[in-house]
């Protein structure tokens, strides 16, 4: 794994104290295939299982799933076997279906209703070949959980964002972390476990786009627990009207203004070498008005 340039992208990005809800990673479903370490940096170059798992996801469009690479199983196995995981949305939260990983399995899964049990899962981005800020600082992070954490924790190699290193994923809240560090990370846990709002580091929920992302941060902050469901009403680039399906049943129509932050920064360490600046921009809250 290479050495991240000074102050890589992760870091660069911490220090200008932004906010980063509302830059989640938008996913349908992730195939979660156990493969051994090293990873290349492009996990789709791997041969086996991994190579012919891209060819059924390219055709299989009513599901945008992203194949994740994972070191190893903290569980017992039958026969040895490499195992795999499908993890998709069923309208309120993850299930977690355990696959046999061959075609044949992958595709029945894919194309049958969402299956399995709201496992508690973390997913932790260790994927330094891919970035090294990934490896540098997914890395603690991963065996800071796995030591204290009750929930399943996994490595994997690349979700989303080398510049929000280290990037962690929790289901089967299907929410996304980033700039967490050994201490934060177990805070998270910590309230994840007694039902508390944790905020700090937050990208957002990736079942919702940019704008309801904030949405559901700011009712989760303002009442103390996430809403089971955010739906669209209407809206524009500034301001969005939904309506939400609060923990205890209550529904709600809140509208919001937004105010697009954009600021200058590397996706990558590798950008950092080359140069090469991108623009970042990541929707603030203005105004929620709340309408019970």
């Amino acid at each position: 794994m290479d050495n991240p340039p000074s102050q890589g992208c992760a870091q660069r990005l911490k220090k200008l104290d932004e906010t980063i809800v509302g830059s989640a990673p938008r996913e349908e479903a992730y195939l979660i295939l156990e493969c051994a370490k090293p990873w290349p940096a492009k996990v789709k170059k791997m041969e086996g299982l991994v190579s012919q798992v891209r060819k059924i996801l390219k055709g299989c469009k009513q599901v945008d799933c992203k194949l994740i690479a994972c070191d190893a199983f903290p569980w017992p196995r039958a026969g040895g076997a490499a195992r795999a995981l499908l993890l998709r949305w069923d309208g309120r939260r993850a299930l977690c279906r355990e696959l046999t990983p061959d075609e044949p399995s992958i595709i029945q899964a894919l194309n049958s209703e969402p299956a399995g049990e709201p496992k508690q899962i973390y997913l932790v981005c260790t994927h330094g070949s891919r970035d090294p800020c990934c490896g540098k600082l997914g890395v603690p992070i991963f065996k800071a959980l796995c030591e204290n954490s009750k929930r399943l924790t996994l490595q994997v190699s690349h979700l989303g964002g080398h510049r929000f290193a280290p990037v962690v994923a929790v289901f089967p809240e299907w929410r996304f972390y980033g700039h967490l560090d050994a201490e934060s990370v177990l805070e998270l846990d910590r309230s994840l476990e007694n039902n508390e709002p944790y905020l700090r580091g937050y990208r957002g929920n990736g079942r919702y786009k940019k704008n309801l992302q904030v949405v559901e941060a700011a009712l989760w902050e303002k009442f103390g627990s996430p809403p089971l469901k955010l739906t669209y009403l209407e809206g524009d680039k500034g301001w969005t009207r939904c309506r939400a399906l609060l923990g205890d049943g209550t529904e709600i129509v809140c509208e919001t203004e937004t105010d697009l932050k954009k600021f200058s920064g590397f996706e990558s360490c590798k950008d950092i070498k080359k140069g090469k600046e991108s623009t970042l921009k990541v929707p603030v809250l203005k105004r929620l008005t709340v309408t019970e």
